[in-house]
């Protein structure tokens, strides 16, 4: 097997069951574990894998730029905004982080409907400006381009002396093992604090980002009340994650 086929064959394994070990691929495809060791420090460095002890991780390769990610899965991610209206009651108290699924849930909210939104995103307070019955509360601090949302240590102390009924948070990479994770340190504090701000935390997850993992933790799945996925995900790819108690809800 040469080695552009066999690395290959070994993104295809990681991808398909969220990730394998050094040993595990070594018998699978007849080949030396130094081999297989080989090929996993060349496929981290080109960005294909994320490289662990023993063994490899399925890296989400998708777009980072807001702008590049808003038009990205659009029908599934309008699909997944219904299904996340359903956990919104009037009086609501939500945190609604700045992800572009987030900002579909925030244009499937009816005019009639009455809650505060606390919201790092001025994506998404512009959205709700025109929604006589909801009230946002900005979240100010340093302006991050790239997500189109702020953050900073202003921020993380303001969320401190807040306490929301529900957060839906962003994640750029979901993954049975390593949990919530994104590309970016400074992003991933302001998430976490999020997390400990609500009682509530629902996801809304497009498929691309499941079973995937990126640089940096946000939290383990322990923090997951409710995790929307679309419908046509396969049942077996889900089985890792009915240990932890969190409803998982299709769209």
């Amino acid at each position: 097997m040469l080695k552009e086929e066999r690395q290959n064959k070994i993104l295809e394994i990681i991808q398909t069951e969220g990730k394998a070990t050094a040993t595990a691929l070594s018998k699978r495809l007849n080949v030396s574990e130094d081999t297989i060791r080989r090929d996993l420090r060349e496929m981290d460095d080109n960005g294909w894998i994320n490289r662990v002890h023993g063994g490899a991780l399925p890296n989400n390769s998708g777009p980072l730029l807001f702008s590049d990610r808003h038009e990205e899965f659009l029908e599934e991610k309008m699909q997944l905004a219904k299904q996340g209206m359903k956990l919104i009651k009037d009086g609501h108290v939500l945190i609604i982080d700045g992800s572009t699924t987030n900002l579909q849930l925030v244009k499937a909210m009816p005019h009639n409907l009455r809650v505060t939104v606390i919201t790092n995103s001025p994506v998404i307070s512009i959205e709700l400006s025109d929604h006589p019955l909801i009230k946002v509360i900005m979240l100010g601090g340093e302006f991050f381009k790239e997500s189109l949302v702020n953050i900073g240590i202003p921020l993380i102390r303001a969320l401190k002396n807040m306490k929301a009924d529900l957060c839906f948070l962003g994640v750029h990479s979901f993954h049975s093992d390593f949990g919530m994770s994104v590309p970016h340190f400074e992003e991933s504090l302001v998430k976490q604090q999020m997390l400990e701000s609500a009682n509530r935390t629902a996801i809304l997850l497009t498929k691309s980002k499941l079973n995937t993992v990126s640089n940096y933790s946000i939290g383990d799945l322990s923090h997951v009340d409710y995790l929307i996925i679309d419908r046509d995900i396969a049942s077996q790819s889900l089985k890792p994650y009915q240990k932890y108690d969190m409803e998982i809800i299709r769209a």
